[in-house]
């Protein structure tokens, strides 16, 4: 088309949504050389292989229907994690396997199930009438909406990797209002979208996958440890990037944010195809937009009368392996780890 000719390609956002789509477009060498020009919009940076000149950006996945959404009413938050995920037959799925044996005593009442019981058959079927679901699978995919009921009681969810950097679980955490701890180290290089607008790092806690294979049920806790006094803060800022991440709500962003995205990250590359603007392309690609040290004190964690923060302190007893929590006088208690909460 015109268009295209006009900068061959280079002035065009491509969007695609299917690990399909993104398979053919990596096999298929005449449409590689038609679209090395263009930018491409894609779940993650790590499937798709595409030439250095290139300009590739993330875009995450979407949540469900919103009707399930709205259906949801986020109770108290009733158990410590939640994590339900495929674990079985690729070596990719490594860390949830371990996070499935290793962590159902880690705090109180978790949901930490393999969604496969086809492929893990030596796991019991989980018993979903039961305060705490661990190391077990389902025999049945949950509806969308009681996932999301199930999912929403939680302190927080883990975000485990699997054969991709991030997936439709994190923004689904996210509209339900559930901080995560991300056990992902390619999740801030390869997935996490618009890094130039979201401050990914100050409403979610990674842990590096070397400590949790050496020692699971410590990294976790000392994740939790350090991750539960600023809970408040995290989900005061998780829900105020709503917009900016959630593709289907009314008042969404997300597009606009990935217009700024590509603006930002790519085109302050060359017009002219030479290896130059090739270098270019990878210094843009590689720029870090957000500076995570930057305050932000409109979003800040509530604070007393007194103006102290409402934190609650944490205490770990090694001898049952628990998190108890002891709120301060004038701060709200959180749930997660009440055993008449269920």
């Amino acid at each position: 088309s015109p268009y295209y000719r006009r900068h061959w390609g280079k002035d065009h956002l491509m969007v695609v949504s299917y690990f399909k789509a993104e398979g053919w477009m990596t096999n298929n060498r005449r449409w590689r050389s038609l679209a090395r020009n263009i930018t491409i919009a894609t779940h993650s940076l790590g499937y798709l292989k595409l030439p250095p000149s290139t300009c590739h950006v993330t875009v995450g996945h979407q949540t469900g229907s919103l009707h399930d959404v709205d259906s949801v009413s986020p109770p108290p938050p009733s158990r410590t994690l939640f994590f339900l995920g495929h674990t079985f037959g690729h070596e990719y799925y490594k860390l949830r396997r371990i996070a499935l044996d290793s962590l159902g005593n880690v705090g109180q009442n978790n949901f930490i199930a393999a969604s496969d019981c086809e492929n893990g058959k030596h796991y019991p079927m989980c018993r979903l009438s039961e305060q705490a679901v661990t190391r077990c699978c389902l025999a049945k995919k949950l509806p969308f909406d009681e996932y999301l009921t199930l999912l929403a009681k939680a302190n927080f969810s883990l975000n485990i990797h699997g054969g991709d950097a991030g997936s439709s679980r994190t923004f689904d955490a996210i509209m339900v209002g559930v901080p995560q701890l991300i056990l992902s180290d390619s999740f801030f290089s390869e997935y996490a979208p618009f890094q130039c607008v979201v401050p990914w790092r100050r409403f979610t806690h990674a842990v590096r996958g070397r400590d949790f294979q050496r020692d699971p049920v410590g990294a976790t806790m000392k994740a939790l440890t350090q991750a539960l006094p600023r809970r408040n803060a995290m989900l005061a800022q998780q829900d105020h990037h709503k917009r900016d991440l959630l593709w289907l709500l009314h008042d969404s962003v997300a597009a606009n944010n990935l217009m700024v995205q590509v603006v930002k990250q790519c085109f302050n590359r060359s017009w002219t195809p030479s290896r130059a603007a090739a270098k270019d392309f990878r210094k843009a690609r590689d720029a870090k937009c957000v500076n995570i040290a930057e305050p932000t004190p409109n979003i800040a964690e509530p604070t007393s009368k007194t103006g102290e923060p409402t934190s609650n302190t944490t205490a770990y007893n090694p001898n049952t392996a628990e998190l108890t929590l002891t709120p301060k006088a004038t701060g709200p208690t959180l749930n997660a780890f009440s055993p008449t909460k269920t």
